[in-house]
């Protein structure tokens, strides 16, 4: 023993509150149990959407990203290619 009062923290803890730390918080500081079943399928379902729109937001910030860095690519090249009539 080493007589070190910390409570232990376990590593289902740590996944219980990276996937809803509202859970973590019932079940560890309020002592509420989950219910199994249909509001819980639920949670999890809502869940998984969430996540599915957070990799959507994601997916188009990036797309845009790309479409701006194609736009002053193009850009570069029409000046460059156009360089010889503007500039005279």
């Amino acid at each position: 023993m080493t007589g070190d009062d910390r409570p232990v923290v376990r590593a289902s803890e740590i996944g219980q509150y990276m996937f809803c730390a509202t859970s973590w918080w019932l079940a560890q500081v309020r002592g509420v149990q989950p219910e199994y079943g249909q509001r819980l399928q639920a949670g999890a379902r809502r869940h998984a959407a969430y996540e599915r729109q957070r990799l959507g937001v994601a997916m188009v910030r990036w797309v845009g990203y790309a479409l701006c860095l194609l736009a002053a690519l193009v850009g570069m090249l029409l000046i460059y290619s156009l360089r010889g009539v503007l500039f005279g």
